[in-house]
C-alpha cells in the first residue's frame, strides 16, 4: 500500500498537466532553535522549494528542501514539512516542526541532559558513548514531501478537506539531517467561517519509519486555531499537539502566530512566528514565504 500511494502521488505530480492553470510555486525559509530538554541547543534553517497543482477538488504538491542543522547532533529533524500551524485551508503556517520527538536515540549521552525530551527512553538495542560537547554544522537537501488533498466540502461557512503526505527519505542519516527512513501521514482539516473571522481544526496520524536501533511509536498529530480575513490579510493563531513517539518522552506542544497578504493577482507573502510548549518542541522559531501563482 505504501509503494502504491508514492507511485500515485509521483505520477500525478510530474505528469504533463502540471503546469496548466491553477499552479503555483514558493520559495520559504525557516529558522528555529531549542535545547529540546538538553543543555546545549540546536539551531535549525529550512529553506523549502514547493510546487502546487490545483484541479477541481484536489490538490498535489511537492516540497524540495534545503536543510542546515547547528548543534550538539543528538536531535534529528522531524516532521513532514510544515509545523501544522494553520494547517487547514486559511491557515499559513510554514515552520519545520520537530513534532514526534525527533531525537537520535542511537546516540547516547555522558550526561541524561544531553538526551534531550527522550531522556532515558532509547531502545534496549542503544550503546551509550561519550558525547561530545562540541557544536557542529551540517547542511544539504533534507527529505522530500509528496502530499494529495481532496475538498470534500466548501461553501460560505464550512470547508474540509482531506489528504495524505508521504516522506521520502533523501536527508542524509549520516549528517543527522533525517531519519534515512519514509513516513507516511493522513490528515482532515475543517474550517468555520463567522463572517470574515474563522476557526479551524486539524486532526491526523504519521507512521513513522524506524532506523536500526531505534523504537518509534506511530503520532497521532492535532490543530486548533483561528484568524480573520480582512480583504488581502488574513492574520490567525494556532495551537499544535502531537503523542510522543518515544514511550515516556515529552509531547510536542506550540503556538503559532501566522499572516499572509495578496500583494496581487500573482504573488503571495506568508509568514510565521511560533513558540513550544514542551520539551520536545524548539524554544521558539519563524519563517516566511513568497509563493507564485501562475
Amino acid at each position: 500500500m505504501h509503494k502504491l500511494l508514492i507511485s500515485l502521488l509521483m505520477a500525478t505530480l510530474w505528469s504533463s498537466n502540471v503546469y496548466a492553470d491553477g499552479f503555483s510555486a514558493s520559495v520559504g525559509t525557516d529558522y528555529s532553535t531549542g535545547k529540546y530538554g538538553g543543555s546545549r541547543s540546536t539551531d535549525v534553517y529550512y529553506v523549502p522549494f514547493v510546487g502546487s497543482y490545483e484541479t477541481g477538488a484536489f490538490t498535489f504538491r511537492a516540497t524540495i528542501p534545503w536543510i542546515r542543522v547547528t548543534g550538539p547532533g543528538n536531535i534529528v529533524p522531524g516532521g513532514l514539512g510544515g509545523s501544522g500551524s494553520g494547517i487547514g485551508s486559511a491557515g499559513s503556517g510554514s515552520g519545520i516542526g520537530q513534532f514526534g520527538c525527533a531525537v537520535d536515540s542511537r546516540k547516547g549521552a555522558s550526561k541524561p541532559e544531553d538526551d534531550g525530551p527522550c531522556a532515558g527512553v532509547a531502545s534496549s538495542s542503544t550503546t551509550t558513548t561519550t558525547s561530545s560537547s562540541r557544536r557542529t554544522t551540517e547542511s544539504g537537501l533534507g527529505d522530500i514531501v509528496l502530499g494529495a488533498s481532496y475538498n470534500v466540502l466548501d461553501n460560505n461557512d464550512w470547508i474540509v478537506d482531506v489528504g495524505a503526505r508521504v516522506k521520502l527519505p533523501t536527508a542524509s542519516e549520516s549528517k543527522r539531517l533525517g531519519s534515512g527512513k519514509t513516513d507516511y501521514a493522513v490528515q482532515a482539516n475543517v474550517d468555520k467561517y463567522f463572517g470574515a473571522a474563522f476557526a479551524n481544526f486539524g486532526l491526523g496520524y504519521k507512521w513513522l519509519g524506524e532506523p536500526s536501533g531505534v523504537d518509534y511509536d506511530n503520532v497521532a498529530y492535532g490543530s486548533l486555531g483561528g484568524g480573520y480575513k480582512f480583504s488581502q490579510t488574513t492574520i490567525g493563531v494556532s495551537y499544535d499537539w502531537a503523542t510522543a513517539a518515544v514511550d515516556g518522552a515529552s509531547k510536542p506542544q506550540e503556538v503559532s502566530f501566522y499572516a499572509s497578504h495578496k500583494i496581487n493577482d500573482h504573488y503571495k507573502l506568508s509568514g510565521v512566528v511560533y513558540s513550544g510548549l514542551s520539551n520536545a518542541s524548539s524554544d521558539v522559531g519563524g519563517g516566511i514565504t513568497l509563493e507564485y501563482y501562475f
